[in-house]
């Protein structure tokens, strides 16, 4: 880690987090604010793969109790 780069957890430094907030909140606003997310909050997927599965996951069991 270089001296400047200040990381928040394991998977996204203060920088990365900074960029994906302010891209949620462009993309979404004015419905939705991120500006309080945590880094916690956020995580990287191995691959774009596992990242889709989760999604599919999370839409079946969404879809499945409405």
């Amino acid at each position: 880690m270089s001296d400047g780069e200040n990381y928040l957890c394991d998977t996204i430094s203060t920088k990365t987090l900074f960029y994906l907030i302010s891209t949620l909140n462009a993309s979404f606003n004015p419905d939705y604010d991120f500006s309080n997310a945590k880094s916690e909050e956020f995580s990287k997927e191995p691959s774009a793969e596992v990242g889709f599965i989760y999604l599919y996951i999370y839409i079946f069991f969404f879809f499945s109790r409405v």
